[in-house]
């Protein structure tokens, strides 16, 4: 592996996307000589893999062995941050284009567009963790949403072979045009696209994915790969879905990206360990054993061997001497006490509701209407115990022309106050807000 070419970074200059901690205290491995690798003859494939809510400081040579040889026999960024910690979409948008967020209009999971979405059914408060609502989303911002040149565009123009795997969402929008392509071969004019919607009419909510679907002889090669023409759904740990997309990059993908002649991007996005870290009950009701639980170690582990295992795939294929491969994460992890922890480390039930900030800024215009955006905008009456069903709301006298809107990231809430009477409004909000405990 001497001439294989390490790095762990985060993707293009503005993009610093994993979590500065200390290293762990483990003696490294002695670096590789690099008068063992041979000087470049032309343009090298490159690998990134991204690991979804990766913290830099849960890399042990136990849980992550390849990551943590890696890390030792390449280069390291140490000191590199989240664009906005923890927001996928947002810190998938930097990765994409290493832009700031300002540029891409990509600054949370879910947003209000004050725009009917059509891929969620007319509603102006979507999650954007979705092929169908990107769509949309570019469909009618032009080119004032994600238009920026990303990285696979570029490498496209420059006449490389591109192919994105990986979860959904955050896959789609390293380069929202692949999302056209048909996926019959790795030449494809738009390239190869990928991900958990892939052969996939609609999303388990009934909403439709308008992602792709897999054809020609690549979709054969895919099925021949997986035995099945589809992926599984999300799974804590998530091992069946990713080995379902990990077995069309290595057995596939990498041998016919080989076989083509030209240079490549492989782009891979491992929904593990954030998907199993949301997920995890291991400390529900405790800070003990927090980030570092079981099932967040069995997730990195599985996410450490999918990348070993396109590692091996680049050396069956012959191309490891003229690859260079690159890791980093969107954002890190942390335990999170909705209460005051006592003595012991236990902690209390929450103590606010779903959706209290969308009751306290209703309350706070004069008791106005709060209607939920993820039930067809169906008044939530706060006194029969109701909730709004993700914590987005719409707020004012009709869902319509609200005065104020909220939308939830887990962790930060959005407040708007669109129309006529924003000022106003964001006035009065922001006057009570201050004054929260």
């Amino acid at each position: 592996m001497s001439a294989l070419r390490f790095a762990a970074f985060a993707v293009l200059s503005a993009a610093l996307a994993l979590p500065a901690f200390a290293a762990p205290k483990h003696k490294p491995a002695a670096p590789v000589p690099t008068a063992q690798a041979p000087a470049p003859s032309g343009p090298r494939n490159v690998i990134i893999f991204v690991m979804d809510g990766l913290r830099y400081d849960s890399i042990t040579p136990e849980t992550a062995p390849t990551l943590w040889r890696i890390r030792h026999e390449g280069v390291d960024f140490a000191n590199s941050h989240a664009m906005y910690p923890t927001v996928t979409t947002a810190n998938a948008s930097a990765i994409a284009s290493g832009h700031h967020l300002g540029d891409t209009g990509d600054y949370g999971n879910t947003l209000y567009v004050d725009f009917p979405v059509p891929c969620r059914f007319g509603m102006t408060v979507t999650f954007l963790e979705d092929d169908c609502v990107l769509r949309d989303m570019k469909d009618h911002f032009k080119d004032g949403y994600m238009g920026q040149t990303t990285l696979i565009g570029t490498a496209r123009a420059v006449g490389f072979n591109t192919a994105i795997l990986g979860k959904k969402g955050p896959a789609a929008i390293q380069n929202l045009g692949s999302l056209d392509a048909k996926d019959a071969r790795v030449d494809d004019p738009l390239g190869v696209f990928i991900d958990d919607a892939t052969n996939r009419p609609v999303n388990p909510d009934g909403t439709p994915t308008k992602s792709t679907r897999l054809n020609g002889a690549l979709g054969a090669e895919a099925f021949a790969a997986t035995g099945d023409d589809r992926p599984a759904f999300t799974s804590t740990p998530n091992m069946t879905q990713q080995s379902w997309l990990l077995s069309i990059a290595a057995q596939a993908l990498i041998p016919d990206l080989k076989d083509n002649g030209k240079p490549f991007v492989l782009f891979f996005w491992s929904r593990d360990p954030d998907a199993t870290q949301h997920a995890a009950i291991d400390s529900e009701g405790h800070l003990v054993p927090g980030i570092n639980s079981p099932d967040a170690r069995t997730a990195i582990a599985s996410a450490d061997f999918e990348l070993h295992a396109l590692l091996e795939a680049l050396k069956l294929a012959g191309q490891d001497g003229n690859t260079d491969v690159f890791v980093t994460a969107d954002h890190g992890f942390s335990t999170i006490a909705k209460g005051v922890p006592d003595a012991d480390g236990d902690t209390p039930p929450a103590s606010l509701p779903q959706g209290f900030l969308a009751f306290d800024v209703a309350h706070w215009l004069g008791d106005a209407k709060v209607f939920d955006p993820d039930r067809s905008n169906t008044e939530v009456i706060h006194d029969d115990g109701d909730r709004p069903s993700q914590g987005n709301a719409l707020i004012g006298g009709t869902p319509d022309e609200p005065l104020a809107v909220v939308a939830a990231n887990g962790g930060t809430d959005f407040i708007y106050a669109p129309g006529a009477t924003g000022p106003a409004t964001a006035k009065v909000v922001y006057a009570k807000l201050v004054t929260q405990p």
